[in-house]
């Protein structure tokens, strides 16, 4: 028939329907962040078909100002003005992404040379498919 070959993903989890477009459209979701102390964080996790964002719920409710002397203090203390340590990872980064349970989900992340476990939890378990498919279907 001609043309360019499409390509269509379902993920044998969630049954999430993925193409180039939509998988590579930037979404963001509410997440909590589960650091390696155990504390649980609220985030927003951004996702391009380039790279996962990662911003502090306070960050994306206020205002932005223009910087200035409060971002230089906030950078030399490691943290982006986005209020976390690492605001964006490359999609190349993940190793891999897994579900953990119904509402809960992991990447597996090339960091400095070595290799981390993140894990995040969300409300819905419809959200952490999504999640789980667009990385998925990204990488």
């Amino acid at each position: 028939m001609g043309g360019r070959e499409r390509s269509v993903t379902v993920d044998q989890h969630s049954h999430i329907l993925h193409n180039p477009v939509s998988a590579n459209r930037y979404e963001e979701y509410e997440v909590i962040k589960i650091n390696e102390s155990g504390k649980r964080q609220v985030r927003i996790m951004g996702i391009d078909g380039f790279k996962i964002y990662n911003y502090t719920k306070k960050y994306k409710e206020e205002p932005q100002g223009g910087g200035g002397m409060a971002d230089m203090f906030l950078n030399m203390a490691g943290i982006s003005k986005f209020g976390t340590m690492k605001p964006e990872r490359l999609l190349a980064d993940v190793l891999n992404i897994k579900l953990i349970n119904p509402t809960t989900f992991q990447l597996e992340v090339k960091e400095d040379g070595t290799i981390r476990y993140v894990d995040y939890e969300v409300e819905d378990k419809k959200i952490a498919s999504q999640i789980v498919a667009k990385i998925k279907y990204l990488k």
